[in-house]
């Protein structure tokens, strides 16, 4: 899974991407659905003050046994670099 981020005056913004390389579509919506899930529970909370616009690239990589559980580790780690990014650009 990749995941791209660019400052934003908006608040936050997400788009998840998966593309056919990366298995069947009842697959492909299920990591769509994971990646949306945990950004719900973990970003959207703190959306108010990340002014982003993020992009997830689903890769084919990922086993077919991925829980929710790495995906909310990821987006924890995103949501670390976020808020560093965030401070770094303050004045």
């Amino acid at each position: 899974m990749l995941v791209f981020y660019l400052p934003s005056e908006q608040p936050l913004r997400i788009g998840i991407t998966t593309s056919r390389k990366v298995g069947n579509a009842v697959f492909r919506n299920r990591m769509r659905r994971l990646v949306r899930e945990a950004a719900r529970r973990i970003l959207i909370p703190q959306a108010g003050a990340l002014c982003f616009d993020i992009v997830v690239v689903v890769k084919k990589d990922l086993p077919d046994t991925l829980e929710q559980q790495a995906f909310d580790r990821a987006m924890v780690s995103l949501h670390k670099r976020l808020q560093k990014a965030t401070a770094r650009n303050r004045p």
